[in-house]
């Protein structure tokens, strides 16, 4: 009995001994500015800080840019070593507007991999206005089918002399100028 005893606590200290407490492998990427979803203008530049850390000696680092989804390009691949760097890069947006995702993204000898990425979208400096529907707008006081009705999509003319606002359109070509003018003496 006394064999028993002292053969099972001999295993038990035997398994005991023999693990090991590992810790967890992590790669950690800082980047500024850090702004995750914003608006650039076309060839705007963005100097990124990136700092890369790892409890593993870090192996390499790469830059992937994704434009409209469709378009995958690598522009930085970096051997690098130590267990922290840090990495400067000054992206130029494109030419176009386009949605952009900037993936940031670093292995350590270990051979694990993380990543993180960034979305903007990149416009032209002159933003366009664009018509939308929904709006009732008449011309004030016309006799004639001058105005539209955009919720009925009809031509249309008012008589209503409560209505007191209309587009200054263009009197050659008929297009409407996107500038709205009321009288003067009217309080809304």
């Amino acid at each position: 009995m006394l064999l028993i005893r002292l053969s099972l606590i001999f295993y038990l200290l035997l398994i005991f001994s023999s693990c090991k407490k590992e810790a967890s492998d992590f790669i950690n990427i800082t980047f500024t500015p850090s702004e995750r979803n914003e608006t650039k203008d076309i060839g705007e530049i963005i100097r990124y800080e990136i700092t890369l850390s790892s409890n593993s000696e870090l192996s390499e680092f790469r830059i992937i840019e994704i434009k409209d989804d469709l378009i995958i390009d690598t522009i930085t691949i970096k051997q690098i070593s130590g267990l922290e760097e840090k990495v400067g890069h000054v992206y130029t947006c494109p030419d176009e507007p386009s949605k952009v995702q900037l993936i940031f993204n670093c292995s350590n000898a270990n051979g694990l991999t993380n990543e993180r990425a960034i979305n903007f979208n990149v416009v032209s400096e002159d933003v366009i206005l664009s018509e939308t529907t929904g709006h009732t707008m008449f011309s004030n006081n016309s006799s004639e089918f001058n105005s539209y009705n955009l919720l009925t999509g009809t031509p249309a003319y008012n008589s209503d002399t409560t209505t007191h606002i209309s587009d200054n359109t263009y009197s050659i070509s008929d297009i409407l100028s996107r500038e709205w003018v009321s009288m003067s003496v009217l309080s809304f």
